[in-house]
């Protein structure tokens, strides 16, 4: 084979988009009494196996995804997910693939002083997941080292989206 005999082209696939949105303050209360309802309720099913941190204070509950107070959140999940799909998609020069979006595994982790969970990636079934969290209640003066901590793992982790005060951080992959 000579040169000139193959096409090849490369082109440019961006490894890291960035978003940024704002969670309102309902959605962000609606949130907060659904899991102190859940925290006070010794009924709620346990997601305690599935921990990757050591939370001695705290709990990792299942969330209930069809509970209303859940349901604006569920809905800004899917309208920020379809956000990024498709800019994804326009960034690259591609027409998006269809797709079906689901709300699958939600979970709470609740800590307190002396508890931890370090920053990690979740795996899915699916060939390709969007997992992320969001923090509703952080005591002043962390906050300032959690999006410290954040901006960093964006550069290590290519982590995908953050929102301050209480904040929200997609992982796509």
């Amino acid at each position: 084979m000579k040169p000139g005999d193959v096409e090849f082209s490369i082109f440019p696939k961006p490894q890291l988009l960035v978003g940024k949105g704002k969670v309102t303050e309902n959605i962000v209360e609606d949130l907060n009494n659904m899991c102190d309802d859940m925290l006070a309720d010794p009924e709620t099913p346990s997601y305690a196996d599935k921990l990757v941190g050591e939370i001695h204070k705290g709990s990792q509950l299942q969330v209930d995804t069809m509970d209303k107070r859940f349901k604006q959140f569920k809905k800004l999940l899917k309208d920020a997910t379809n956000i990024y799909i498709n800019h994804y998609f326009e960034s690259v020069g591609n027409t998006p693939i269809p797709y079906h979006l689901e709300v699958d595994d939600v979970w709470t982790v609740h800590q307190f002083e002396g508890d931890y969970n370090p920053l990690h990636d979740h795996g899915s079934e699916y060939f390709s997941a969007f997992a992320g969290f969001i923090h509703t209640k952080v005591p002043e003066g962390v906050m300032l080292e959690i999006e410290t901590e954040l901006y960093l793992s964006f550069h290590k982790q290519n982590m995908s989206s953050l929102k301050s005060a209480s904040f929200i951080c997609f992982r796509f992959g």
